[in-house]
């Protein structure tokens, strides 16, 4: 029973995304990336097989860095027409929460566009050009950490309204589209963002399940077979946040026994995530996202163990991203052969072990500090005629890092992820390290969620001997 209690919880976080009546929500099984390089994705918004949008650029016949989104069919997409003299469409940022319908009274200046509403049959995402030394770009969704397209899909005779998730966080033509949802009745307005379940569902799953556990307990006293009574700890351990419960509702033992199993898979789903503590390592993820790109004067400090003393700065100049150690902390580099100056931020993968000698990894890999060469930092990324420079590109790298506290050193991790294949940006996710000093750390490395396992059982077992100390008070 505890098995197909679980079971049943683990569906119920799984399968949140059918928790909106009449939304269909998608999240695309491989990222949809796109930049100021040439490529082109086909977009199949409800699965049937027929590609309803295309995103790809630089549109033909253009001398700009772009990427355009085309209606294929009769599909169509929310977009405002560029100011005269120019022609085309902007595809329109949609705040969360616009309605998307036939009327697009409350979108300035917007309209429905389609493959027929001008000769180019696409609509511009953005584009970006350098003028004086400065990237100038063009369109709505640059900056926008999330923004929305607003679509029309027409299948089986009908119109069916929805949106497009777009994160594009830099001032610069590159982003992804992270998820879409379309309503499956006909003629039906959507709002932007509708049809994801908030955390705060599964959450209240959880509550609700707890109490028909806390209820079940109290409607069968003493009557509960001998395995109900060895499993019940996990329904009192979440018994503080039930407040105001029906003192009348009750539960069959078996009932309670499934709810008490997806109690406890939902917490382990729902809270797992976080317990990332366990052993010696301290794993910190930002509570501001930290972006990078192809942008001027733009820097990040970080403070890798919160004493308030700067450990590294991420600097994104034109065309080009450094990081920056500072003090005696160091980091993991491929320094350029000579006569070359300078050096590459080195691209560990995960499990790669940061220890005292980084050779042992790749035998061009060496520790850099400040004082390494006269330019006192090393490149992660860059951009320039040549092509792409550095080794931070498609997809997710970590860079060794050893840094000084209190006169010991301590060795940790810094994960990047760099989705696109040639244009150098990307975030930073996060960082861990051993607070041990002098102690190796493997690349990607965070305490094991076992440690919330061992807290749940613990509890369960001291509940159980207080239980039966009170029943043999009795």
């Amino acid at each position: 029973m505890w098995a197909q209690g679980a079971f049943l919880g683990l569906m119920l976080v799984s399968g949140a995304t059918a928790m909106a009546q009449g939304i269909i929500h998608v999240t695309p099984q491989q990222p949809i990336y796109y930049g100021p390089n040439q490529f082109q994705t086909s977009i199949d918004i409800n699965g049937d097989g027929v590609p309803d949008f295309t995103l790809f650029g630089p549109a033909p016949g253009t001398s700009v860095d772009n990427v355009v989104l085309a209606p294929l069919g009769d599909n169509s997409v929310i977009a405002i027409p560029e100011p005269p003299p120019d022609l085309g469409y902007l595809v329109a940022a949609l705040n969360q929460g616009t309605s998307i319908g036939s009327s697009l009274d409350p979108i300035l200046g917007a309209q429905w566009y389609n493959n027929q509403t001008d000769q180019f049959g696409y609509a511009l995402i953005g584009a970006m050009a350098t003028i004086d030394n400065q990237i100038s770009v063009i369109g709505y969704f640059a900056g926008q950490p999330s923004a929305y397209a607003g679509f029309d899909l027409y299948y089986n005779g009908a119109n069916h309204y929805g949106w497009l998730q777009i994160a594009n966080p830099l001032p610069v033509v590159a982003g992804q589209v992270v998820d879409w949802a379309y309503e499956s009745s006909a003629n039906t307005p959507i709002l932007a963002g509708a049809g994801v379940p908030e955390p705060g569902a599964a959450v209240q799953l959880v509550l609700g399940l707890a109490g028909v556990c806390w209820s079940g307990r109290n409607g069968h006293g003493n009557q509960r077979m001998p395995h109900q009574r060895r499993h019940a700890g996990s329904n009192d351990r979440r018994s503080g946040v039930l407040p105001g419960r029906p003192s009348s509702m009750t539960a069959t033992p078996k009932a309670a026994m499934w709810a008490r199993g997806a109690v406890l898979a939902l917490m382990l789903a729902l809270f797992t995530g976080s317990a990332r503590a366990q052993g010696t390592i301290v794993y910190v993820v930002p509570q501001q996202p930290i972006y990078y790109g192809p942008v001027i004067d733009q820097s990040t400090d970080i403070d890798l163990n919160g004493d308030g003393v700067v450990d590294y700065t991420l600097i994104s100049q034109f065309g080009e991203t450094d990081l920056q150690p500072h003090g005696q902390n160091s980091m993991v580099v491929v320094p350029e052969p000579p006569p070359d100056y300078g050096s590459f931020v080195a691209p560990l993968v995960e499990g790669d072990v940061v220890n005292p000698t980084p050779s042992s990894l790749n035998p061009v890999f060496a520790w850099f500090d400040s004082s390494t060469d006269p330019f006192g930092y090393s490149l992660i990324a860059a951009m320039n005629t040549a092509g792409p420079l550095g080794y931070f590109f498609d997809g997710i790298h970590y860079v060794g890092l050893e840094f000084e506290s209190g006169g010991n050193f301590y060795y940790g991790w810094m994960e990047i992820d760099s989705p696109s294949p040639d244009v150098a940006y990307g975030q930073v996710l996060g960082w861990a390290y051993e607070t041990t000093p002098n102690t190796p750390i493997p690349a990607g490395a965070v305490p094991e969620p076992s440690t919330l396992s061992l807290l749940l059982i613990s509890g369960a077992a001291l509940w159980l001997v207080r239980n039966r100390l009170c029943q043999s008070e009795r």
